[in-house]
């Protein structure tokens, strides 16, 4: 797997509009993100009578996906979704859920016997250490998956893994467990490092709402938000490779208040992103 080859896709409520008497009901972005370079490549707006799903199988229509890794959240495990990812020649790596029962079922009874120790599997770790707060993730592959009596059912579907986290804090220990399924072959390791790199994508909404205070924009009009939540990402994209070239210590949310305060380092942002 070569770097910018993971196409992250989730959608982000923005809060404010759920009460404001101009929207049939809250305004929903469904974003596709390039995790290496911190890029929006496209976005859609859910459509006020259905739900995320369509959108994410139309945004996937028209953005370029071809030798991409398509990463998305339990709800976007779809039997459509997953061919259109490999019709436009792509790939995926989707969390699996009871959504999907027959398959969720047929994978958490396998792969419940590897956590147990029952069957060996390939398997990989991270760890991180903050504070009182120590966590292990561990990554279990499965790549024969023949038995599967649903697998012709699932476009280029080859491989399942779990990845299980292990909490440690002061107040004793956690596990969860969550199960996905891939059709790419490849390493414990590889699949760790997709699903971890899926996860910012959260740190994108978390930024949106932290440096821009998004869920509390009083923006009437459907038009108005769509735009400003596309300049937003810009903007964070372009603070981002700042931060990054310079080896800048400061937040975001402080580079954009030197921007302001500061002709030059407003200059210096600019011509790092476009000279």
């Amino acid at each position: 797997m070569k770097n910018g080859d993971i196409i992250a896709i989730d959608d982000k409520a923005i809060c404010s509009t759920d009460t404001m008497k101009n929207y049939t009901r809250g305004l929903r972005i469904v974003t596709a993100y390039m995790v290496e370079n911190g890029v929006s490549i496209g976005q859609l707006a859910v459509d006020s009578k259905s739900n995320e799903i369509p959108c994410v199988q139309e945004l996937i229509d028209l953005i370029n996906i071809e030798n991409k890794i398509i990463t998305a959240d339990a709800e976007h495990c779809q039997k459509e979704t997953i061919s259109k990812i490999i019709k436009n020649n792509g790939d995926y790596c989707i969390c699996l859920k009871a959504n999907q029962k027959q398959l969720y079922d047929d994978v958490k009874l396998y792969l419940d016997g590897i956590l147990s120790g029952e069957f060996d599997s390939e398997k990989a770790s991270v760890s991180k250490k903050n504070r009182e707060r120590h966590e292990v993730i561990t990554c279990y592959v499965f790549k024969n998956i023949d038995w599967l009596d649903s697998i012709d059912e699932w476009s280029g579907l080859k491989t399942i893994f779990a990845l299980q986290r292990k909490v440690t804090t002061s107040k004793g220990t956690t596990t969860e467990v969550s199960f996905y399924i891939s059709s790419l072959i490849s390493t414990a390791e590889n699949f760790l490092d997709v699903v971890r790199k899926h996860w910012r994508i959260e740190s994108l909404h978390c930024q949106l709402d932290v440096v821009f205070n998004e869920d509390s924009c009083r923006v009437l009009f459907e038009n108005g938000q769509k735009s400003l939540n596309m300049f937003r990402k810009n903007a964070l994209a372009i603070h981002r490779n700042y931060k990054e070239q310079t080896k800048h210590k400061k937040s975001i949310k402080k580079v954009m208040l030197s921007c302001l305060l500061n002709d030059n380092v407003f200059l210096d942002v600019i011509k790092l992103q476009y000279f």
